[in-house]
């Protein structure tokens, strides 16, 4: 990293929970060209905290770490947002710590921070992933459409939602550029992992799918959405062109998919008192 320019302005911000694996490197990756790194930890339970603090105690006025022990009724966006009251810097660049940042992403960001006038002309900047399954880049499939603001002023940026936060800016769609380049998504290596994380995202999908489709939900729905879903990623988003890797994630999804559903079909009949 050391060809890397610092960039004046910018800090990145992640929330972490028991990233000994690769906090190192995720730090190692910015530490030289970012104003500041902040890092909210969820109660790493591994030695993610130590790890930070030896880098602190190297870069003391670059790395700001804390613990953050969340209540009952908070979530991660309440981590998210934790970290931007801690920003000294006027722009934020929000990663998760398995994320990694391209020569290609780092030369556009100069380009933006150093060379032009986009930071006259826009509030915040949209760009889009290339995420990883199973140790490979995705790029078909709903993996591929990821494009969301995780660069934006510190003033107008706040996170809502439960586990897949959800981003609020406060500006108008006039004043949000578009990114070019991709920041790299390196995912979990091990499905096992997978199987997890989609454990603690259930919560969420239980709301979004209750929220879009309550008007018709029953006992078919459980069984015909999932597989539509299957068949949508695997034949319609193009997944069958990522092999063997793309077929497996239209399964897996179309499965986590099912769990939501028949959680809410349950929730429903408890509630109607109507459970056989």
């Amino acid at each position: 990293m050391s060809s890397k320019k610092i960039i004046p302005g910018i800090a990145v911000s992640a929330i972490c929970k028991n990233e000994a694996h690769i906090i190192g490197e995720f730090i190692q990756q910015l530490i030289d060209w970012v104003e500041e790194i902040i890092i909210v930890d969820d109660s790493s339970e591994d030695q993610t905290a130590q790890i930070i603090k030896e880098y602190q105690s190297k870069f003391p006025d670059k790395i700001t770490y804390h613990l953050f022990q969340k209540s009952e009724k908070q979530y991660l966006s309440h981590l998210r947002n934790f970290g931007i009251s801690l920003c000294r810097s006027n722009w934020i660049l929000h990663m998760d710590i398995d994320e990694r940042i391209s020569k290609e992403f780092y030369l556009e960001l100069r380009s933006i921070f150093l060379e032009g006038n986009s930071l006259e002309a826009y509030d915040a900047f949209r760009f889009k992933r290339l995420n990883y399954f199973l140790g490979k880049p995705m790029n078909f499939g709903d993996l591929n459409l990821w494009n969301k603001v995780h660069l934006a002023r510190k003033s107008i940026l706040k996170f809502e939602g439960l586990n897949h936060e959800l981003v609020q800016v406060n500006t108008s769609n006039t004043r949000i550029g578009q990114m070019r380049s991709r920041m790299i998504h390196l995912n979990e290596p091990l499905y096992i992992d997978r199987i997890d994380k989609s454990r603690r995202y259930l919560n969420d999908l239980v709301q979004e799918i209750t929220n879009k489709y309550h008007k018709i939900f029953g006992f078919y729905f459980v069984l015909l959405f999932p597989i539509l879903y299957f068949l949508r990623l695997y034949f319609f988003k193009l997944g069958l062109f990522d092999g063997r890797r793309g077929l497996i994630w239209a399964i897996h999804s179309g499965i986590a998919r099912f769990q939501a559903c028949v959680v809410i079909y349950h929730d429903n009949s408890i509630q109607k008192g109507v459970i056989k």
